[in-house]
């Protein structure tokens, strides 16, 4: 991609101020991590950011794939990536996602390739859903609801029957 054309990210300019700010959010890391671990990766981490969750990820032997629409983020996380010595586990890729926004819904938390090859992507909704999707096309495959609340963190289950 000529980055000189690209579109930049409001992301972009508050990267290296991200991680000092969200230092302290923590709680659902080790969440992430194990779910990684069952997984037995790689992971896919759409909204990759810093690599907040995507580096304690690799620091468990796990390799992730991390999308984001942020080249500044990314710098940022590859940076921090190597200084954690875990470069080599993350392939980081920049990409604007448009193609999976509908609907009211936001792309969010990690999701495991081991459903359908990475194929199929879950987003959550402010409205209680949860919505699976093809990644190529943007078609929906199934909603899922009954929450009381906003859907703001996902994951798949390693084997891909579950959603967490």
């Amino acid at each position: 991609m000529d980055r000189s054309k690209a579109r930049l990210s409001p992301y972009d300019a508050i990267a290296g101020l991200y991680d000092p700010w969200s230092r302290s959010v923590t709680e659902d890391v080790d969440f992430y991590v194990a779910e990684a671990r069952k997984a037995g990766g790689p992971v896919v981490e759409l909204g990759v950011g810093t690599g907040r969750i995507a580096i304690p990820i690799a620091r468990a032997g796990v390799q992730v794939i991390g999308v984001d629409s942020s080249a500044g983020m990314l710098a940022v996380c590859r940076a921090e990536a190597e200084r954690a010595g875990v470069g080599a586990l993350l392939d980081l890729r920049l990409s604007r996602l448009l193609g999976l926004r509908a609907g009211g819904s936001r792309l969010l938390g990690a999701l495991n390739t081991a459903v359908a090859d990475g194929k199929l992507a879950l987003t959550g909704s402010d409205d209680g859903t949860a919505i699976l999707w093809q990644a190529e096309g943007g078609k929906k495959t199934q909603t899922f609801q009954g929450h009381t609340s906003a859907v703001s963190r996902l994951v798949l289950s390693g084997d891909g029957k579950h959603v967490l």
